[in-house]
């Protein structure tokens, strides 16, 4: 018996060494993420299913009108040709961006590791736990409980292929400007492979989303900056700027979506956050991971009466990793804030500065790694997985039952389910989507704009009643209860047959029931000549939608 535990015990010790091992437990998160892809699409992942419902041509102005590059549509709107379309199947290439996202931190930590490029096999462990478990730790805890990161796992728009495309690039920065300076030697032929592929995975970025191009920009001018260095070889400083002048040149067809997306940045404002310390500090759940690091490292200094920034010897001394991570992930930050402060564009959210936050993470893990205590280094990483659960209210989200704790909670299905259980002829059907367009918009309505303001209802999530047989077109409602009646007294004029008959109007309406109902009371307290409604179907939730069926009031 005792030979046999032996024996167990040395088996599973050398499966804990395999560093195969622990890539697929950092892989584990991935399994997390995507309890949400068959979860209902909210109204942002409605706009992509809306984008691809069409025919080819109509990729580019519907993705336009929603403040989006065509690139990730006209590529999702294939595979929708190809597989139809579901909630997963609009969701599952945004969790392989994020699945490759988090092997790309593996391997970024692992190869950082040692300053001349290669594996970390000559010190595989720092005290008793090998370091690629500790790795694998770090992804787990603060990728797998991160909800901005949840979010964008498997959302059905192309950020997680921007944050991975980035954080591509700034490896291949890292990768020319670091590790040469760590006295390892890069080729000049390996330089020029990390150049293309800096230049590729860069337009990609830019072609996804035009917000892309802060990052970039960084990455540029920090490629600038290396080559500008005296001792540089004139092959590699032209290898620089011409990789830089291809990515200018290869982003230059979507100077007309760029200017579109950019002419409507004042509606940002609507989501994006202010240029206050406070926004920036929430923005992403950064400072749950690095107090408890910078604690850990403060009483590694106390005790060793040596500086914060000392590395584990066995790791090699490299400031270079640790220099090229903040800037990645702090620099886009500042600039970001930069430009909201000064009123050029409103920048601050979590969207259009995802980027930044894994390289702020891979500066992290190297400076925890840093820390040669196992106690202590376990210690700051189960206080930052513990921060990050009680400071985003994910207890609170497991407590009402949400896995992931990160759901919008807009059931829109069960919601065009019920209007088409419950349709009558002659209903006509309005679609109140909270669109931030939509509460300020003036005058007539193209085509295209009534589609948009009522997409919730289109694509994916279509009322199709059983006796008429096909999909129910709907009409958009703008700005609030208060302007509603004059767009519904349309829908059913006094002399109308549709009057004389049932003359329903189904609304259904993007938010809490008490808010519909606050509406209905501001509709029907508009005011003279529009006529009154009455309720017929009183107003049901679904979730973070209500759906409510009205009928003019009889005339006493």
């Amino acid at each position: 018996m005792h030979n046999v535990s032996a024996s167990t015990s040395s088996i599973l010790l050398q499966l804990l060494r395999k560093r195969f091992f622990w890539w697929g437990i950092a892989l584990s998160p991935i399994a997390l993420a995507s309890a949400g892809l068959n979860e209902p699409l909210w109204v942002d992942e409605l706009h992509t299913s809306w984008v691809v419902s069409g025919a080819r041509d109509l990729v580019q102005p519907r993705a336009e009108i929603g403040n989006q590059n065509p690139a990730y549509f006209s590529v999702l709107w294939w595979l929708t040709q190809w597989q139809g379309q579901s909630e997963w199947r609009l969701r599952w290439p945004s969790l392989l961006a994020w699945g490759a996202t988090l092997l790309l931190c593996v391997w970024c930590v692992q190869r950082g590791m040692d300053a001349t490029g290669q594996a970390a096999a000559r010190s595989p462990q720092v005290g008793r736990v090998p370091v690629a478990a500790w790795i694998a730790l770090a992804i787990i805890g603060w990728l797998g409980l991160d909800r901005v990161q949840l979010f964008y796992a498997t959302e059905a728009r192309p950020y997680a292929w921007m944050q991975m495309c980035t954080l591509i690039g700034w490896m291949m920065v890292w990768r020319i400007v670091a590790w040469p300076s760590a006295g390892g030697g890069t080729p000049i032929s390996g330089a020029r492979w990390c150049l293309l592929a800096w230049c590729a995975a860069s337009l990609v970025a830019i072609h996804l989303h035009l917000t892309a191009s802060l990052p970039v920009a960084c990455q540029a001018g920090l490629l600038t900056l290396y080559a500008a260095r005296p001792g540089r070889a004139w092959s590699m400083r032209l290898g620089v700027w011409g990789a830089i002048v291809g990515c200018a040149v290869g982003a230059a067809p979507i100077q007309g979506v760029a200017e579109a997306v950019w002419g409507r940045r004042g509606q940002w404002a609507a989501f994006a956050g202010s240029s206050s310390p406070r926004h920036l500090l929430d923005m992403f759940p950064l400072w749950q991971i690095l107090l408890p690091i910078a604690a850990a490292r403060l009483v590694q200094h106390v005790r060793d009466s040596k500086r914060i920034l000392t590395v584990v010897p066995a790791l090699g001394q490299q400031a270079w990793p640790h220099t090229v991570w903040a800037i990645a992930g702090f620099l886009p930050l500042v600039l970001g804030w930069w430009v909201t402060w000064m009123d050029w564009a409103p920048l601050m959210h979590r969207r259009f500065l995802l980027a930044a936050e894994v390289p702020c993470l891979l500066w992290a893990m190297q400076v925890w790694l840093g820390i040669r205590s196992a106690k202590w280094r376990g210690g700051a990483w189960l206080i930052a997985c513990c921060l990050l659960v009680t400071t985003q209210g994910t207890i609170q989200m497991w407590r009402s039952g949400y896995v992931l704790g990160w759901q919008r909670g807009e059931d829109w299905p069960a919601a065009a389910a019920l209007v088409g259980s419950s349709w009558h002829p002659g209903d006509r059907l309005y679609c109140w989507a909270g669109l931030i367009e939509a509460q300020r918009v003036g005058g007539p309505l193209s085509a295209l704009e009534a589609e948009y303001f009522s997409l919730p209802l289109r694509g994916l999530y279509r009322v199709v009643p059983q006796d008429l047989g096909r999909p129910v077109e709907p009409l958009p409602l703008l700005g609030d209860g208060a302007d509603w009646n004059s767009q519904l007294a349309i829908a059913a004029p006094p002399d109308s047959a549709i009057d004389r008959m049932d003359g329903r109007v189904w609304i259904v309406y993007r938010g809490r029931r008490q808010s519909l109902y606050n509406q209905l009371h501001r509709m029907n307290n508009a005011g003279l000549p529009w006529p009154k409604w009455e309720v017929v179907q009183p107003p049901r939730a679904f979730g973070k939608v209500a759906v409510v069926c009205l009928r003019r009031a009889a005339v006493r």
